[in-house]
């Protein structure tokens, strides 16, 4: 996470691929939380900024929330992005 935006979700998104592909990535997969099944997840929050970072079905996703000072607000965006997800993993 970063409050000047020095990563982006592209970024992130690539790093997640190149873990797929690594030795580790049993280890480092098993050790996201699991927030509904399949999806695995990590999340983050700094003032004004939340995101989450991780894998659902064949899906590599990241979300990130910057500059919004209502917390309702942002959990509210974020549960809808990682239902529609589900959503679409489900069909």
């Amino acid at each position: 996470l970063s409050r000047k935006n020095l990563i982006t979700t592209k970024q992130l998104v690539e790093m997640l691929l190149k873990m797929e592909k690594s030795n580790s990535f049993p280890i480092f997969f098993e050790s996201l939380p699991q927030r509904e099944d399949p999806m695995r997840a990590k999340d983050g929050y700094m003032s004004f900024v939340k995101g989450y970072v991780g894998y659902t079905g064949n899906i590599v996703f990241a979300i990130l929330i910057n500059q919004c000072s209502n917390n309702q607000m942002m959990d509210e965006k974020t549960r809808g992005f990682l239902l529609n997800l589900n959503k679409l993993i489900q069909k």
